[in-house]
């Protein structure tokens, strides 16, 4: 999970790292891989940890959102970009494959490169997220560190 060279937060996950050492890891709703398909990968260097966020989804809304909880921090990060609340050393960035609010069309996916500052270690992770496809029924999915995560700087 360390970073192998720097990383751009750019919403992207082009950087080798996150191929190469940085493994997806699924979400889960009642023990089964989450429909539609979400997760995130994970890396960290000596002063940040870094999330990679994944989600397939036919009709993005801007009003969606995952919710990330990193040891007793939580935030919230919606398709544009935006953290909640509002932090000054959290950096986001945002892909989005389709369009935003328009249940027109088909979308695909969009993905959000997160950095925080790398908390005191030990500390737990879970990031989750919901999501409401053309169908109209609401489905989430979640994933946790199946232990704290102790990350040396």
């Amino acid at each position: 999970m360390r970073a192998a060279g720097d990383l751009t937060i750019d919403g992207e996950l082009h950087e080798p790292a996150w191929n190469a050492s940085a493994p997806m890891h699924a979400f889960l709703d009642r023990g089964a891989e989450a429909r539609p398909v979400s997760g995130v990968r994970l890396l960290h260097d000596a002063k940040r940890l870094y999330l990679g966020l994944y989600a397939a989804d036919q009709d993005i809304h801007g009003d969606e959102r995952f919710d990330v909880v990193i040891g007793d921090r939580a935030l919230s990060i919606d398709p544009r970009g935006r953290v909640t609340p509002a932090a000054a050393d959290v950096v986001a960035a945002v892909d989005v494959d389709g369009t935003l609010d328009d249940p027109s069309d088909e979308d695909e996916e969009w993905v959000i490169e997160l950095a925080v500052p790398l908390p005191a270690s030990p500390f737990a992770l879970h990031v989750s997220r919901c999501d409401t496809p053309k169908d109209g029924i609401q489905r989430c999915g979640s994933w946790s560190a199946p232990q704290p995560l102790a990350l040396a700087p």
